[in-house]
Parts: structure tokens; sequence; C-alpha cells
């Protein structure tokens, strides 16, 4: 709770006295010249000026320009009674003293109770004289107002104390005292908290001199569900009244009850929940009961958990349903409630109404309607317009719209519920018959056609494009599309019938090829006649591919392989390009290669050539001579169109031992032919021998060594296609 702490600690000790004589000094100003008015006090105490005020009840300007620092003033008290003065400055520091004309010191006071006011109390004697001596911090500098008021006693308690609990807050209202004995400067509160010690906690000043304090004063802070006791005292320029009566306060939150439906809105035959919650400043309250009474029942102590409570309730008819709640509150907590009530709807429905066809004609064939509402109940048809209806029959009676209506009336819980469509009744329709076109071919036979109307009206038939109508036959006239029209515009009473339209594409005739045969075909013979004839004797074409050409009438034989000769007519504006082919397969002599040397024993071999011939060779293929040891290439070149082909080239620097030099080509069927000539070598890089290897010089290899340089040999051309088709015999000599 807010407190405010007692400003001087003498509040509450002159609680008792009666009667009081009070002097209050205001208005220290320092530093200024003696204003007009104000009384200079006596410069000792045996020159102390007489106070000017009537029963020593009043106030009077005083200043100590010009003294050593000490204003003397005297009064002698008619009645005995308690003394209070006070100075009142906002900067200049003041002194009081308080002394009796025989020279007793009394008191004294420098600032109190803050900066720059001072006061001294003191129980007078009636009869007796006083000094009264103001002194100033700046010496003879500054001036004051001394003000005295004379009262016979404190005021009387406040009356009427008043307090309402609020959220967190209490506002305490009272009357004043009956009697206040003069201008009240204040009241102050006293609070009691629970189990606690009374102790001021708020105040009210006079908000100015002649005013009263306010009678009231809220409390904010507080503790919700604590209770405080609370009096209040009034205090005048004497001092402080008996406390008020006492009175309690206990501050609570307020609580809000809110109540809705699961669902909303309630439908008449639907269950549903009640569901309450009770929440203090947007937070549920503490879990505990609320009483709850729905349409007149009663259901008590119903569980409140985390500020939320759910009744579940049977399905209700439609009409209102009123719920009572009511929250007993904690001590922190304010109670409360409401009174709703929550209106149950009567159930829709919706009637399904099987849409009509579309396309609906005067005469046209009876529609059965059909339509169900959402529970069960039945449904009735009614129709205007171009229809009747007679139960769930529709008869199509004239043209134009037709509406028709499916109602179901509801009931005391449902409500009612309809369903319309509107369609539009057309004149009776027609349709066209007209076969589809099948695929054409430019010079067929004509095509017969026919165009039925539906009402037996008669048709139009019209032929454009690659054909032409005669006598309701189609004929081809092009190539392209021919396209086939077929209309009736109707009369009074049926509509035009849907233009049918059919089309086929004219294509070009075919057209044949006839190509003369030939013969087995061997590289080399004669040129063989061939002939090609079109259907419709146009222009004809023959082209040789593969191991022949062709060329004026004749093909000739120009490889080995398949030979084909083919025939084409590029055709005309109605006539297909065709084609016809045949092959047969060209055979040749056996290709052979043979490998030379060009030289002799003796030679060193750097001075000999390789040479390599071939015939019956493929065409552009390589004739390659190398030699073996490592391979070397000595030379090539390429096969002629008669498949010969000689190449030459020097041998080169070889080491000591056995060489072979190889002639490799390729037949005109793909298979490789190559010829071998082994020769020797000795260490000086001369040709010991051709052909035929003999026992060698004790600087050449001996003839075991040469046995394993054959091996290497026959291991190296182990996979040769062809082997050497000449003896080595026939290469004794040697070619110059």
């Amino acid at each position: 709770m807010a407190t405010i702490s007692a400003s001087r600690p003498s509040f509450f000790r002159s609680l008792g006295v009666t009667a009081v004589l009070a002097l209050a000094l205001v208005g220290v100003v320092p530093g200024a010249a003696q204003a007009a008015g104000e009384i200079p006090g006596g410069t000792t105490p045996g020159s102390a000026v007489a106070l000017p005020i009537p029963g020593l009840n009043g106030s009077f300007g005083a200043t100590n320009v010009g003294m050593p620092g000490v204003a003397w003033y005297t009064f002698t008290p008619s009645a005995s009674g308690p003394l209070s003065v006070t100075t009142s400055s906002s900067s200049y520091d003041t002194t009081l003293e308080l002394w009796t004309s025989a020279g007793q010191f009394l008191t004294m006071n420098d600032d109190y109770p803050t900066c720059c006011n001072s006061r001294v109390d003191a129980q007078l004697v009636g009869g007796t004289t006083y000094l009264l001596g103001l002194g100033g911090w700046v010496g003879d500098q500054g001036t004051t107002m001394i003000t005295a008021t004379f009262i016979p006693q404190p005021p009387t308690a406040p009356q009427d104390l008043q307090v309402v609990a609020g959220d967190t807050t209490a506002v305490v209202t009272w009357n004043p005292p009956l009697d206040p004995a003069g201008d009240l400067l204040s009241y102050t509160l006293l609070c009691t908290p629970d189990g606690g010690t009374e102790a001021a906690c708020g105040q009210n000043l006079a908000p100015a001199p002649g005013e009263s304090p306010a009678t009231s004063f809220t409390f904010t802070g507080l503790t919700n569900g604590a209770t405080y006791s609370v009096r209040v005292i009034a205090e005048n320029i004497v001092g402080y009244s008996a406390p008020s009566g006492s009175a309690t306060v206990t501050p609570q939150a307020p609580s809000v009850t809110t109540v809705w439906t699961e669902p909303t809105p309630l439908v008449s035959g639907d269950p549903f929940d009640v569901v309450i919650q009770v929440t203090s400043h947007d937070v549920a309250v503490p879990d505990g009961t609320i009483d709850v009474a729905i349409d007149g029942t009663p259901y008590p102590d119903v569980p409140l958990v985390g500020g939320l409570a759910t009744v579940s309730m049977p399905a209700h008819l439609a009409g209102f349903v009123p719920v009572e709640v009511t929250y007993a509150g904690t001590a922190a907590i304010l109670s409360g409630g409401t009174d709703v009530a929550f209106e149950v709807a009567k159930r829709s429905q919706t009637v399904d109404f099987t849409a009509l066809p579309a396309g609906l004609t005067y005469a046209g064939d009876p529609v059965t309607l059909v339509a169900s509402a959402t529970f069960g109940m039945s449904v009735t048809f009614s129709a205007s317009g171009a229809c009747t209806v007679d139960g769930d029959v529709l008869t199509l009676s004239g043209v134009g719209d037709c509406t028709v209506t499916a109602a179901q009336a509801g009931d005391s819980e449902t409500e009612p519920a309809s369903a319309s469509q509107t369609v539009s009744v057309g004149l009776r329709p027609q349709v066209l018959t007209l076969d589809e076109l099948a695929p054409m071919v430019y010079g067929q036979t004509p095509v017969a056609i026919m165009a039925i109307s539906s009402v037996g009206l008669p048709v139009t038939v019209v032929a454009e494009g690659a054909c032409a109508l005669v006598d309701d036959e189609l004929t081809t006239t092009g190539i392209g599309d021919c396209v086939v029209t077929a209309t009736q515009a109707g009369d009074a009473l049926n509509a035009p019938a849907e233009t049918v339209v059919r089309t086929a594409v004219v294509v070009k005739r075919p057209d044949t090829i006839t190509l003369s045969t030939f013969p087995a075909l061997v590289r080399g013979n004669a040129s063989i006649p061939v002939t090609a004839t079109s259907l419709y004797d146009l222009p004809v074409t023959i082209v040789g591919t593969g191991a022949c050409t062709f060329s004026g009438g004749f093909v000739s034989m120009v490889d080995v392989g398949t030979c084909m000769v083919t025939a084409t007519s590029d055709g005309d504006e109605v006539t297909e390009p065709a084609s016809a082919a045949t092959s047969a397969t060209v055979v040749a002599e056996p290709a052979s290669v043979f490998a030379q040397i060009v030289g002799q024993v003796g030679d060193a071999a750097t001075s000999a050539s390789g040479r390599a011939s071939g015939t019956w060779l493929r065409p552009g293929t390589a004739l390659i001579l190398t030699v073996y040891s490592a391979p070397q290439s000595v030379g090539s070149i390429l096969a002629r169109l008669d498949g010969t082909a000689m190449a030459t080239g020097t041998l080169p620097a070889l080491a000591e031992g056995t060489h072979h030099l190889v002639a490799r080509g390729t037949a005109l069927d793909g298979t490789v032919v190559e010829d071998s000539l082994a020769f020797g070598v000795d260490e000086d890089g001369i040709i010991v021998w051709i052909g035929t290897a003999p026992r060698l010089a004790a600087t050449g290899a001996d003839v075991q060594e040469a046995g394993m340089l054959a091996v290497l040999w026959l291991i190296t051309g182990a996979s040769l296609l062809v082997i050497r088709r000449r003896f080595v015999l026939r290469r004794g000599t040697v070619l110059a």
C-alpha cells in the first residue's frame, strides 16, 4: 500500500493540547531594501518592538535591515497556551529564538524542517512578557513577514469516514471536523494493512493559506484481496486532531463473464455446448466452480478450469435458450456473472433439383422431373411459360421460356426451400445425314452421294475442290481436298438443319516401275544392258550404286560386293513418284601382293630398296611395305581403280640378325593379304642372305640364334590373314 511518512516526529505528541498561540513569519527575501509597511525590530532585547497584532492572531511585516543580525519583538499573551511561530522563505536562511523578558531562554530553531524556514513551539504563560528574535544568515540584508495566530485548540476529529474499494485502488472520503479551530493545514491518513502496523499513508495539504485541504484521497497500487484499515486526522496551525473512526477496505479486480455456444449459430435438431469463460484483466480466474442455469435447468458447481467451463446440451427445438451464469468471485476478484439468451434457428434445407436437359423443343419427348429435399420431405412441382406439369412429368407445350419450380414447404423446425430452373423451348430440330467420304485416288470409280433430312425435307448438296457431283455421283477432277456440303434451311415448323460438311483428300494415283533383271556379275566382265518402264509411260531414271555404275543403258562392275540398280520416276501432278530396285553380288579374281629386295647379298642394307606390288586390290586402299624386327615403314601407295599398286622405299639401318620385309594390302572383299621376305644383316649392316638363311660366320648370329629369330617371327606373324604365296627360292634372283 502506498504510504506517506510523517514529516515531523512531534506530529502526534501535541494531539491533547487545548489552547494554542501561533506566530508565523513568512516571506524572507534576501538582499532587499526595507519595504513600505514593514516594521523594523529592535536591535537589542531591551529595545524590542511590540508585535502589532491584536489578540496575537494575524500577520505583520518585519525587517532586520541595518541591524547587527537579529530583530527583536516583544509580546504579552493574555492567556496561557501553546505558541507556534514559523517563517516562510524560498532561499533566505532564517533563525528564530524565544526568551522571557526576564532573560530566560526558552527555545530556538534554524531551518526547521527544511532549508530557509524556521519554527519554534513553546507553552506560554498568560501575563508573561516574551521576546522573539528574528535572525538572518546574511546579516543585515533581508526582510521578512511575521504572521501570528492565537487559536484556542486543535481541530476536532474528521467525520463520516467512508472507503470504497476498487481494482488495486481505494477511494477514501470524509467530512471536515465539526470544529476545525481555524484554518486547517492538512489531513493525514493512517493505514493498517492486515497483520501490519498503523502508519501515515497519505496527506492532503491546504492548497493556499485560508483554503481547506481536500476531503478525499485515492490509494493506488494496492494488493487485490488484501484488507486495509484506514483512519484520518486533521491538522491546524496548533496541531493534530484525534483520529476519525476507522473503515476497512479490500480491493478486488473485476471479473468478466463471457458465454458463447459451439457451434454458432444454433440450429434446431443439433446438439451444442455452452461455453463459459471468466477472466479478470484478460487473464483466466483461478480454478473453481460456477453455477449455470440453461433453459431453466440448473447446473450447479460446474468446474471452471483455466477460466473455462463447458456444459454439453442435447438438441433443442427452434426458439430461444436462456443461459444464466453466476460467479462467486474470490477475495481478490469480484463476483460476477451474466444472463444471455441464444436463438435456436430452424434448420435449413435445400432442394436438389436435377438439371433439366438442354435443347428442349416443342413437341419433344416429355421430361421426368427429379428433385429431393435435405430431410426427405416431399417436393412438389409447378411450371409456367411454354410447358406444363402433371405430377413429376413436364410436357413441352409451346415455344419460348419454360420455368419449373421444385418446392418444399418446411415445418415447425425446418425452413421452407425451393429451387427453380428456366429453360428455352425451341423449334423442332432436324438433322441431316450424310455419309463420311472415304479417301479418294485420282481416276478412281465415281462414288454415289445421298443426304437425308430427319424431317423429310429436300437437302441441297454441293461438291467443291478436287471433285464434282454429276448425277448424284462424286467424280475426281484433281488432287487435293474434295469438300461435299449438305444444307437444309428449315421452314415455319422446323429449325434450319446444321450444315454437314464431309471432306476427303484426293491423292495422286500410284505408279509401277518394271525393271529388267541381270545375270551373275564378275568384275572385269563386259557391261550389261538394263531397261525400266513406267505404268503411265512417265520418264524413268536408272542409277547403279555399290560395286557398279550405270551409264548409257549399261551397268558396269567397278568393285566387288553388292551392286544395287535403282529405277525411279518423279511422277507428275496426278501421279505419285515410283521406284524399283534389283541387286546382285559382284565377284572378282583373288588379290595378291609381292615383296622384293632391290639389291643383293653383300650390299649394305641402307643402299638396298624394298619393293611391294599388288593386283586385284580394293581401289583407294593402301599397299604398305614394312621392315620387321622393330617395325619400320619403307613405303606405301594407294591401289589404282584397276586394283594394281607398286610401292618402293630405301631400307633403313638395321641391327645384326634376321629381318623380314612385309608387303600388306586389302582385297576387294575387305580381307588383308600380305607377303613376307626374310633376309639377314651382319654387324656391319651388310645383307648376308635373302630368302634362305645360310650358316653364319663367327661374327654373325649362330644357327640356334637364327632359329630363335624364326620362332619369334612366326609368333609375330601368327595373325596374318593370307600366307605368303611365293616360294623363297624365286627370290634368290634380285632385280636390279
